[in-house]
């Protein structure tokens, strides 16, 4: 009886070594997918992040080439003028939650990190705070030195008077006041207390 016993103990400690053994080997194969799952993430983002420089740097440079005989600050204008266009458009994907879910059960997933959407859009939102600096300093220094060729039929023609005549000065000064509300209430510290609700309006 001893013997039966002993050999029952034996058989039972060897299965749940067994069964332990199988627990570590199969979270040490969860452990290594996912660490091999980051790592494709990021070298996926990487390659979105340089295809999507890539992709500002070739929208640039079409306007560029396009106003090549104009004026030198038409040209840094248009420059980031064009990439101001395409970020104005690119900052919507991150916020479009309906879109991003259909996207989460596509193939697309696999390529892109969709849980950094925010991120996207915040990043994005920096950038369009640079190419609309440029833009519009680019702007005001063709005033300065090509105001007279607004309006060459009067004499005493100022840079003020040439970026609120046209209708291009009008909407990207107004666009400029619109952008100021709007990125002053997005900063965390004044988004994440009880002024959520400002942000919230102000934002959309």
């Amino acid at each position: 009886f001893v013997c039966v016993r002993f050999v029952c103990e034996r058989v039972r400690c060897g299965r749940s070594s067994l069964v332990a053994s199988g627990a570590r080997g199969a979270s040490a194969s969860v452990s290594q997918r996912r660490v091999a799952s980051i790592g494709r993430l990021r070298a996926h983002r990487i390659i979105f992040i340089l295809l999507y420089v890539a992709g500002n740097r070739a929208v640039g440079a079409g306007w560029l080439y396009y106003y090549w005989a104009a004026p030198p600050w038409i040209k840094v204008a248009r420059f980031f003028g064009g990439m101001l266009n395409l970020n104005c458009a690119a900052i919507l994907f991150g916020v479009m939650r309906t879109f991003l879910s259909w996207l989460r059960t596509s193939r697309i997933s696999s390529f892109i990190d969709l849980d950094v959407n925010i991120e996207f859009h915040i990043k994005v939102a920096y950038w369009i705070a640079i190419c609309g600096a440029a833009h519009s300093m680019a702007h005001y220094f063709n005033y300065s030195c090509c105001s007279p060729l607004y309006n060459p039929a009067s004499p005493i023609y100022s840079p003020a008077d040439a970026s609120w005549s046209n209708r291009f000065g009008v909407t990207g000064e107004l666009l400029v006041i619109v952008m100021m509300p709007m990125y002053a209430d997005a900063h965390s510290g004044y988004r994440q207390t009880h002024n959520f609700s400002v942000f919230w309006v102000v934002h959309h």
